[in-house]
């Protein structure tokens, strides 16, 4: 299915209800939930989204179970819903009984002007369900009911022509060998990050990463971080995580996984300059209050065709045509 990238935000539409009304919806690697606002909703932040209404629609079920979600990407806020039962509609693909989250109220971060998606569909394991063990999340039930062919999906990303494939991968978007990594720890798509590069030398080696399409920039542990961009001639801290470098003379950088280096492009790295007319840019790398973990967002995952594979349990990186 076709989907879209709009300040930093990766979304798609999908179809909930009978008779199917039309949501745009965060594809979030770092949850498990589908939840949309509902018509209870009355903060503000719900104005200008789509209201998921479960009385318009035929096959909604109500669970009588409300719940408190915290999106691990944003765990400062929380999320009240009242979970139902509906009939979901992605990429073709019917799913009835399917557990949608109704939310009763949004925080302003989920405002239209800053959320520009209706709700968020989750792809990680079951195991960071919020909603618990009862309901199933979506791909899971897809691959559960024998909807999709293959256990698997798969992620393009780029300002124009996005996409994901809902159960399988498209060859058409990739070329050459899928080099897939074990997941380290169920829950998280996490893997081991081999080394970051600078320069083609390793700079960084041996670190647990997510995986993450819900952050645009990468993150990485303070020490990681100044390592990395001390290779980097002219780079210089300016404060709250956040990197500069001569806009002019950016390295080769990149990511291994897999025993694989994949190239970070320096227009994916590039922020842009720090201010208007500086010779100074920011970097895409930003500091993370973190021991040793990484979350690799959008900024390297557009480098590259994506394959999640929930049986196997590995992450695939691929060479984009």
């Amino acid at each position: 299915m076709g989907s879209q990238a709009e300040e930093g935000f990766w979304f798609g539409e999908i179809e909930v209800g009978t008779p199917p009304k039309t949501y745009r919806v965060q594809f979030d690697s770092l949850s498990s939930d589908l939840f949309l606002p509902g018509p209870s909703c009355k903060s503000s932040a719900c104005h200008d989204h789509n209201i998921y209404n479960p009385r318009g629609s035929s096959t909604a079920q109500d669970t009588h179970r409300p719940f408190h979600i915290q999106p691990e990407n944003n765990p400062e806020i929380t999320i009240r819903c009242e979970i139902y039962v509906d009939t979901v509609i992605i990429g073709g693909l019917t799913v009835t009984t399917q557990a949608v989250g109704a939310a009763v109220d949004y925080p302003g971060s989920l405002a239209s002007d800053e959320f520009p998606p209706d709700g968020v569909l989750g792809f990680a394991f079951p195991k960071l369900s919020q909603f618990g063990s009862r309901f199933t999340p979506l791909f899971s039930t897809l691959v559960a009911r024998g909807l999709v062919t293959s256990p698997e999906f798969g992620v393009k990303l780029s300002q124009s022509d996005s996409q994901l494939f809902v159960g399988g991968v498209n060859s058409d978007s990739y070329r050459g060998d899928i080099i897939r990594t074990p997941v380290t720890e169920v829950g998280f798509w996490q893997i081991s990050l081999d080394s970051a590069n600078v320069n083609g030398n390793p700079i960084v080696s041996h670190r647990p990463a997510i995986i993450d399409t819900s952050s645009f920039a990468i993150h990485g542990p303070s020490r990681d971080v100044q390592r990395f961009y001390s290779a980097i001639p002219g780079a210089q801290d300016i404060g709250q995580g956040i990197w500069t470098f001569p806009c002019g003379s950016l390295p080769p950088l990149g990511l291994t996984f897999g025993g694989y280096p994949w190239a970070i492009s320096p227009e994916s790295f590039n922020l842009g300059p720090k201010s208007e007319g500086s010779s100074s840019c920011i970097g895409a790398l930003v500091a993370l209050d973190s021991d040793d973990l990484w979350l690799i967002g959008n900024v390297f995952l557009q480098n590259v065709y994506t394959v999640f594979n929930i049986e196997t349990k590995e992450v695939g990186e691929a060479n984009l045509k």
